[in-house]
């Protein structure tokens, strides 16, 4: 229970707090109820949040890292249904789609407050387009159903999610080409761990902090190699952040953005570096 709960409650705990001081969010505009949607614009992150009343008060975020196709969606609650400390299956019925969301919920404390909280990542984009079109979802996990939450104009709410995140990639080089109809963001063919190595005892000696993950914003050129690389804030030293863009640089792992005329253009995606209390996991599956 300790490892889900720091995910929680580092990783997370942000989108978490800015559904609970909505102020610090911004609204989105053509909403018929403005307080229905916020969307908190951090600095390596794009985070969407709807407070919900009924059928009790809880908290939905859908978030995703700038340059990764991506998306964790996290439910705060007072009290959830009984569970187990350990990872469940859990399925989204998506209502009004055909859709069903499939994956593994992991469960921990609020930061901050006496509430509890699930966690499903590993939300694609697709899924992510399909929520856009849905009135409700509901979680349902052994034989418990959480829901139907409501998901009023969910297509806007999801449009500015996206817009966010398309703003943040274009400030950090990303050809704004691709993000119109027609266009594609680059695609990751190649895993990471083909052709990247990373020294676990460079890293350490280079002052890598543990227990925390890190994200570097890579260059994706119009042939698909990187071509510059840094991290998104300043959560591991400079020194690591050399090493892990040594690595990187000039590798091909990514077919390129390109425009609506299918044209490569310049593209951006964010490279994970996972680091748990006493293991390094820098093959992290993140395409963008």
């Amino acid at each position: 229970m300790k490892t889900s709960a720091l995910r929680l409650t580092g990783r997370l705990a942000p989108l978490l707090a800015a559904l609970a001081a909505p102020a610090a969010a911004d609204r989105i505009d053509g909403l018929s109820d403005p307080r229905s949607w916020t969307i908190d614009k951090q600095s390596r992150q794009c985070t969407l949040g709807r407070a919900i009343t009924t059928p009790e008060p809880m908290t939905l975020a859908i978030s995703s890292i700038v340059g990764s196709d991506e998306y964790s969606l996290v439910l705060g609650v007072a009290k959830l249904p009984a569970h187990d400390d350990k990872p469940v299956p859990v399925r989204i019925q998506l209502d009004g789609t055909k859709t069903v969301i499939k994956g593994t919920v992991r469960f921990g404390k609020l930061s901050g407050s006496a509430g509890e909280a699930l966690n499903l990542s590993a939300i694609r984009g697709a899924d992510l387009s399909a929520i856009g079109r849905a009135s409700a979802l509901r979680l349902i996990y052994k034989g418990k159903t959480i829901g139907p939450l409501p998901l009023p104009e969910a297509a806007k709410a999801v449009a500015a999610l996206k817009a966010c995140l398309a703003e943040h990639l274009v400030a950090l080089g990303a050809d704004p080409a691709q993000f119109k109809p027609g266009g594609g963001l680059p695609v990751q063919f190649r895993s990471y761990a083909r052709g990247t190595v990373i020294n676990t005892d460079a890293l350490r000696s280079a002052g890598l902090k543990f227990g925390v993950d890190s994200y570097y914003a890579m260059t994706i050129g119009e042939r698909g190699a990187i071509e510059s690389c840094r991290q998104l804030g300043d959560v591991q030293p400079e020194r690591v952040e050399k090493l892990v863009c040594q690595a990187l640089v000039g590798k091909i792992f990514f077919r390129p953005a390109r425009d609506p005329a299918g044209k490569p253009v310049k593209g951006v995606a964010t490279y994970p570096l996972r680091v748990q209390l006493f293991f390094v996991m820098p093959n992290g599956p993140t395409t963008g």
